[in-house]
């Protein structure tokens, strides 16, 4: 049973300081610096918040001042600050755009920092203008807007929180509005902070530290003691000892323990005080004093025997029995610490009778086979002096030498060696001590011995006169268990005293799920210092809360041994059953609730909650992201297929198709380990940006209880990875189910009188027998039905399970417009219907959707090209139709925000007066997920400043890889020749993909040559120019792009005019004169 005999977090460092006549709130150790937070100091402009809980506060009342920890920098080029402070219910920011409304927070300063930063680093102290009344429920949100225009890097003290509690933006040319903050960035660094209120009552009761409570104490030792989170400040202490008064009014923590002090058992509390009164009595603590047998008087210090400078730390001392000089039971092992420290150190303490006079290099795993252990805890080695751990396990000591091992498992790359404590030793003359210390995983190979053996105090009792049953532990709870598995637990009985203890039994009125095994043949007598082992098993078939006691009967009477635990039953047995992934993930690494997730070649990536890259998730917030990952597993709880054939549903994409990512799905049949997922359901090699549905028939498992397992093992990059969303087991259906796919088919913009592709309609049997879909089930309806078609080339359908056919629909418009209809599929009485729309454009309309490679196009413009790192460019991933699109990237770090693509010249008239396009946003970055845009016009000429005419703000598009249309009626410009602009409006990453454009037919700007006039003669087309003196001759060009006539003429003519059949594929045509010497 873990014991932790200091809980302290340094990590976070709440603790409660004094300032004056006031308290304090520490939330963080001010150690680590960043730079972004709460302003960067490398854009002009910054709003951010940060979140703190109240687990980390843990105090109801009112702050009057704020602290961040400054580091360095020209506080100059950022000083102009607004604070805002609020309660909320996040525990931390979702998305960029996250932001708690300012509406809930309260303004609590406003002014010029620039004189509170104190010289040389420190804490910086802001009073609030309005102090903040926090009501220790909900979380604290504490808001920075910083406007002073100017950079300069600036480091503040802070550290990494583990999650997304900090949200920033930082702008170069845009100063924030906290009431409508732009799309930002989520962090998960989060600045130390001091958190002040005022000193209107008394102390809390101090907490006491050491020694533990029943635990040792001997001469030299202190009585230590702190000042809980969240008290008042602290003017002194009064120390008793027994009910008497031994210190008035003493401003440190501690009390040395008198030499003359009685040996046996005393009792101490403290009570703090300051101006205001008296604190309450802390609690009453017991301690032992003893005379213990201290081995080692050197006064040289080392890292052992708890080494936390390294993540995992081993160390071994072989102690005589001469050293130790009496037999009896060890209750108590004690280190003297030389330099303290404040990490707290996970640690196991072993014990092990040995023949050897000396240490040879062996494992550490050589050692703890046959060793007791003794006790297991965290302990804080937070000041000099001995430091007493009272065994959990007493060890029965009958002579010999001893070897005392303790592991230390700090984690990690360790505490560093600047915060580690360093412990007396004494240098002997045999190999007396063993050490190993390794980064991030348990160390495996030998030891290395020296000569420096730790001091070492050990409290020892003798035996009694009489036979003493010890049992170890005394009772034991298993914990959580799930249902229909089995935790076993090995307990000790021995003789600790002197004389034979006979054990006649182990019984049980009601052992429930608890059963002994490997109990030895009663009776059993027992000498001085023998035991026996026996386990008991809690296998539970039931949820629930479980217990039982069971009576040790002996000579001496009886010993009583309570066992408990706890059944869970995570079973999934009812369906359909959805794992959305969007609840709290917990554990280590953190999984969904009874989900398993193992990084099984413990490297920095693994399965998480995110929605980085993949947003929006299948379903919102979040969905199961892997980047990174190669060897990666994410596995659900059992599946309980008893009876029923079942099904798996899941939803994959990954972030950008030319950085795949691949899984497995493997199931096992016995256990979530690892090794037991031998067969392979399907290998996925996904690249689509899409959220796409896969689907598993589990029907052959039916019957019995699996495990699923989602295994990646390739991920092309570190940060844009694979997502897993809405893991849905349902039954599968018995009869057929009609499922169909897309509910919208948009087609055009097209020519009227010409044709689309087909586009397909998929129809599929998600049940089970045959589905039949005949032509006759089959229809377009609506006001434009005439102006679609489809092609009935593949029906009737008789679909079998998971089979499926297509209908292909196209777009035939015989007159201009929007055109809409309905595709209805009739099955079992229900109608399935399919919206289709489209757009038919007039013969000589313009339309973009930019297949030349030439960019921008002929006649179109860019602006602001080649002031920004990125720019509009021609892209072939993600078109709407054809091969290619338009896109623009911006970044944070760009100052020129509106990034311009201008069309040609176009002439609106009564019969062509709609201008649309097609676009979406996102993709590229997380935070450009909504990128917004303007819409504009200019009636003379396409500079940018001659656009005075707004068509629309602020536009919001569709979702990345989703195309939203969008439509302008130009109407009031008939009869002119306008430019239209289409611009960007966000800050930070913005991400905008635009194709298919249509409009008014364009007017060609500077065409060289005579006016050519055109009109119409029966069946012709008649061409006429304006006669030039000295042309001998006129060669006529036609085509369909105005700004590319070819090389080549259709004609050389000697008169002012041409005549072309009305059919010929032209709608521009040029003429040259040609003058001959």
């Amino acid at each position: 049973m873990k014991r932790y005999l200091l809980l302290i977090l340094p990590a976070l460092m709440l603790s409660v300081v004094s300032l004056g006549f006031a308290g304090t709130i520490q939330i963080g150790n001010a150690t680590q610096a960043i730079s972004q937070l709460p302003i960067n100091g490398n854009s002009n402009y910054n709003y951010s918040q940060q979140i703190y809980t109240q687990a980390e506060i843990n105090f109801a009342g009112t702050f009057t001042k704020i602290c961040f920890y400054y580091v360095s920098g020209n506080i100059s080029a950022g000083k102009d600050w607004v604070v805002y402070m609020g309660h909320t219910t996040k525990t931390e920011f979702s998305s960029g755009a996250d932001w708690e409304p300012v509406a809930n927070l309260t303004q609590v300063f406003a002014g010029d920092v620039s004189t509170l930063v104190p010289a040389g680093g420190g804490w910086m102290e802001i009073t609030l203008e309005t102090p903040f009344v926090y009501n220790n429920v909900d979380n604290l949100i504490i808001a920075v807007d910083e406007n002073t225009y100017g950079t300069s890097t600036i480091r503040w003290g802070g550290a990494n929180s583990g999650s997304y509690t900090s949200i920033l933006f930082s702008g170069i040319s845009t100063n924030p509005d906290p009431n409508n903050p732009p799309v930002a960035y989520t962090l998960t660094n989060r600045n130390d902070i001091r958190l002040v209120f005022p000193n209107d009552a008394v102390p809390k009761a101090p907490q006491l530290i050491t020694p533990q409570n029943g635990g040792y104490a001997f001469e030299g030792n202190y009585l230590r003691w702190i000042v809980p989170h969240g008290s008042t400040d602290v003017t002194g202490f009064d120390v008793y000892l027994d009910g008497n008064l031994v210190s008035y009014n003493q401003t440190t923590t501690y009390y040395i323990l008198p030499a003359d002090l009685s040996l046996g058992t005393h009792s101490w509390y403290v009570v703090a005080r300051n101006n205001i009164g008296d604190s309450a009595p802390s609690e009453v603590w017991t301690f032992e004093f003893v005379d213990p047998v201290i081995i080692g008087d050197g006064i040289r210090d080392q890292q052992y025997p708890f080494h936390a400078a390294y993540g995992y730390g081993r160390s071994l001392g072989l102690y005589t029995a001469a050293q130790i000089g009496q037999s009896g039971v060890i209750n108590s092992l004690g280190w003297r610490v030389g330099y303290s420290s404040a990490a707290p150190i996970p640690y196991k303490i072993y014990i092990k009778p040995t023949t050897d006079i000396q240490l040879t290099p062996m494992t550490w795993a050589d050692f703890i086979s046959g060793a007791t252990l003794v006790d297991e805890g965290s302990h804080t080695f937070s000041s000099a002096g001995w430091h007493n751990i009272k065994l959990d396990a007493p060890f029965i000591y009958t002579g010999g030498n001893l070897l005392i091992g303790v592991e230390s498992n700090y984690g990690g790359e360790g505490s560093g060696i600047l915060d580690s404590p360093y412990f007396r030793y004494t240098t002997t003359i045999a190999s007396s001590h063993q050490f190993w210390t390794q980064n991030n995983s348990e160390p495996s190979g030998n030891g290395t011995t020296n000569t420096s053996l730790p001091n070492l105090a050990m409290v020892i009792s003798a035996f009694p006169e009489y036979p003493d049953p010890m049992l170890y532990p005394t009772e034991w709870d298993y914990g959580l268990l799930e249902v229909n598995t089995t935790s076993s637990k090995t307990f000790t009985f021995s003789n600790a005293g002197s004389g034979v203890l006979t054990v006649t039994g182990i019984n049980t009125m009601l052992p429930g799920f608890f059963a002994i095994t490997d109990a030895p043949t009663f009776p059993v007598t027992l000498a001085t210092g023998q035991a026996f082992p026996f386990t008991i098993q809690y296998t539970p078939t039931a949820a629930g809360n479980h217990a039982a006691t069971f009576n040790i009967t002996h000579s001496q009477g009886a010993t009583a041994l309570t066992v408990s635990g706890e059944c869970y039953d995570n079973r999934i047995s009812n369906f359909p059953h959805l794992q959305n992934f969007d609840e709290t993930w917990s554990g280590s690494p953190a999984a969904p609730l009874y989900w398993t997730v193992i990084n099984a070649n413990n490297d920095s990536y693994t399965w998480c909650q995110s929605n980085s890259f993949i947003a929006p998730t299948h379903s919102a917030p979040y969905a199961a992201y892997g980047a990174g990952n190669t060897n990666d597993w994410l596995i659900t709880p059992p599946i309980n297929l008893g009876g029923v054939d079942v099904r798996a549903k899941w939803w994959d994409r990954v972030a950008y198709s030319d950085m795949p990512s691949s899984y497995k799905i493997l199931v096992s049949t016995t256990t979530p380990d690892i090794a037991s997922f031998t067969v392979e359901l399907a290998d996925i090699f996904c690249t689509n940006e899409n959220w796409t549905e896969h689907k598993l028939n589990l029907d052959a498992y039916s019957g019995q209880t699996i495990y699923l397992a989602f295994y990646q093992y390739h991920s092309q990059a570190l940060a844009y990875g694979l997502g897993i969303d809405d893991f849905l087991l349902e039954e599968i259906p018995t009869t057929p189910v009609f499922t169909y796919t897309p509910t919208t088919l948009d087609f055009g913009p097209i020519r009227e009188n010409n044709i689309t592709a087909y586009q397909d309609v998929t129809v599929a049997n998600d049940g089970r027998g045959i589905l039949n879909l005949t032509v006759a089930n089959v229809s377009i309806i609506g006001p434009d039905a005439t102006m679609f078609e489809f092609d009935p080339v593949n029906l009737p359908f008789a679909l079998a399970a998971d089979q499926s056919g297509i209908i292909p629909v196209r777009y035939n418009p015989t007159a201009i417009g929007e055109h809409s209809a309905i595709l209805r599929m009739v099955y079992g009485g229900a109608n399935y219907d399919v919206a289709l729309n489209g757009t038919a454009v007039g013969e000589f309309a313009f339309i973009e959707s930019f297949e030349d490679e030439e960019f921008p196009p002929p006649g179109w413009r860019v602006a602001h090209e080649d002031i920004n790192s990125w720019r509009w460019d021609r892209l072939t991933d993600s078109p709407r139709t054809g091969e290619a699109y338009a896109n623009v990237i911006l970044d944070p770090w760009d100052e020129i925000r509106d990034a311009w693509l201008i069309t040609p010249r176009l002439a609106p008239s009564v019969e062509n007066h709609i201008f649309g396009f097609y676009a979406f946003s996102g993709v590229f970055h997380s935070g450009g997920g909504d990128s917004r845009f303007n819409v504009v016009l200019s009636t003379t000429s396409p500079d940018v400043a001659s656009f005075t005419h707004t068509l629309a703000t602020n536009v919001q598009t569709g979702s990345p890889g989703n195309y939203m249309r969008h439509t302008y009626d130009l109407s009031d410009y008939i009869g002119q020749n306008i430019y239209i602009g289409v611009y960007t409006v966000s800050e930070g990453w913005v991400s905008l993909s635009f194709d298919d454009f249509y409009g008014p037919p364009i007017v060609p700007e500077g065409l060289p040559g005579p006016v050519v006039e055109v009109t119409i003669s029966g069946a012709n087309a008649v061409l006429t120019w304006e006669q030039i003196p000295e042309a001998s001759s006129y060669k006529v060009y036609a085509s369909e792009d105005p700004y590319n006539f070819g090389p080549d003429p259709i004609a050389t003519v000697n008169t002012n005019s041409y005549t072309l059949p009305l059919t010929a594929a032209k709608r521009f045509f040029k003429v040259t004169a040609v003058a001959e010497p």
